[in-house]
This record gives structure tokens, sequence and C-alpha cells, in this order.
């Protein structure tokens, strides 16, 4: 018990700062983003889990035989991939990082030119 609380309170930890660095967030803006990015995974978990939990009842109803049913997980199982699949492009949509300002050559920061 102890080690998993451990491991939790460290996986929480790291993970928010890394979620919020990678869609670029600046450290101000982590604690807002973190909820939102958290809320987003809930509902989006929930909704996919009833989603699957339908398919699977649709398509196993009137299941006689262990067949049947195992018929009805396999189904769910195509469904879940074809969601994944539907949703690596549009995850190759989502914006990158904003590649950063160049400095001029041999200036320090301090040094650089003020922007118009």
């Amino acid at each position: 018990m102890a080690a998993l609380s451990v491991r939790g309170i460290g996986l929480g930890a790291a993970v928010i700062t890394l979620m919020g660095d990678a869609v670029g967030l600046k450290p101000e803006e982590i604690p807002q983003g973190s909820s939102i990015s958290r809320v987003a995974q809930q509902v989006g978990g929930s909704a996919g889990t009833a989603v699957l939990a339908m398919t699977l009842q649709s398509t196993s109803t009137g299941a006689l035989t262990p067949a049947d049913l195992a018929s009805g997980f396999g189904d769910a199982f195509w469904w879940a991939s074809a969601f994944t699949a539907a949703a690596v492009p549009l995850c190759l949509l989502l914006p990158g990082r904003p590649s950063p300002k160049p400095q001029v050559q041999g200036a320090t920061p301090a040094e650089e030119p003020a922007e118009a």
C-alpha cells in the first residue's frame, strides 16, 4: 500500500508537469491546463467505456453459446481499434511547439534587438 501511494504521488507530480510542457504551457499556466486535461481524460474515459459497453451489449444480445459471447467481445475490440485509428490522424493535426526565436549571432540575450 505504501509503495503504491508513493508511486501514485510521484506519477501525479511528474505527469502533470510533462503534459503541461508537452503542450507548450508556461509554468504559471500549468495548474489550469492540468485541470482541463484531467477533466477531458475523465469524461473521455467514461464516454469511451459507455460506448464500448453498449457495443458489447448490443452485439452479444441473445448469445446462447460462449462462442457467441466471445464474438461480441471481438466486435467491441474492433470498434475500439477503429476509434483509435480515427483518433491518430486527428492527433497529428494538433499544433506543435512554437519554434524558438532566432538569436543574433554573437549577441548575448541582453543585447538582442527589441521587437517592434
